[in-house]
């Protein structure tokens, strides 16, 4: 359990969360196991087909060919899931940083940790956004609608942005839980005022009241003495 006594370590536990699911992403992105199809060309031949968002890989036995993924024509459809996956890169970029900035500059920690909960949330819905349109497309709802890759398996790349997405959707979510009993004890400490005055200090006079005229402080009649001093008129 974190201890919400101690808003620091709270923060570098918050902290240490949000750069691992950011490197896991990165590394989730970078390498090419996205998708694993094995096949078998006669006795001796084993054909493995990694297809990840950027290349795909070739392998024959142990020798293995690199090729772009070459995002038009039929595979055009891998445009939406790489802008995705490098906007969930940025966001989650931007929550590390953000988390650094509110446990260096308390003063503005609130606003700090309120855009740290919508960016880490953010990035991960759009992480699985990215990794379910990438799965039906070489899944495919159907065998024939993917029949070089139905027959395939999620690699541990996928797997990868997958544990990504569910550790920044909790970071979000626990941030967001923090963030909220922040605000709610400065509410508390906060001083209660009536048009700048404070709360406690104001007194109302009855019959002043009913004539219309509020006084306050500990002269209960300043303003009906001030009016009779000054000639005002209500």
């Amino acid at each position: 359990m974190f201890d919400f006594k101690k808003p620091r370590l709270f923060d570098a536990a918050l902290f240490f969360t949000g750069l691992v699911a950011f490197v896991l992403h990165v590394l989730g992105t970078a390498f090419p196991y996205w998708w694993v199809v094995h096949e078998r060309a006669g006795q001796t031949i084993t054909l493995t087909f990694y297809y990840g968002i950027w290349v795909i890989v070739d392998c024959r036995n142990d020798t293995c060919i690199t090729t772009s993924s070459r995002m038009h024509e039929d595979r055009a459809w891998l445009i939406g899931p790489a802008v995705l996956i490098i906007l969930a890169d940025v966001l989650l970029l931007a929550v590390v940083i953000l988390t650094y900035c509110y446990i260096v500059h308390e003063k503005h920690g609130l606003v700090f940790r309120k855009l740290g909960v919508l960016l880490s949330t953010g990035a991960g819905g759009i992480i699985i956004m990215a990794v379910l349109i990438f799965y039906k497309k070489k899944a495919g709802l159907r065998p024939s609608q993917a029949p070089e890759t139905s027959d395939g398996d999620p690699s541990w790349a996928l797997l990868l942005s997958s544990m990504a997405s569910i550790i920044a959707v909790l970071h979000g979510a626990v941030s967001g839980c923090y963030a909220k009993k922040m605000w709610k004890k400065g509410e508390d400490k906060r001083k209660k005022t009536v048009f700048g005055i404070e709360a406690g200090e104001l007194e109302v006079d009855v019959n002043a009241l009913r004539r219309g005229q509020l006084s306050f402080g500990k002269d209960i009649n300043k303003l009906e003495t001030m009016r009779e001093e000054n000639g005002w008129k209500y």
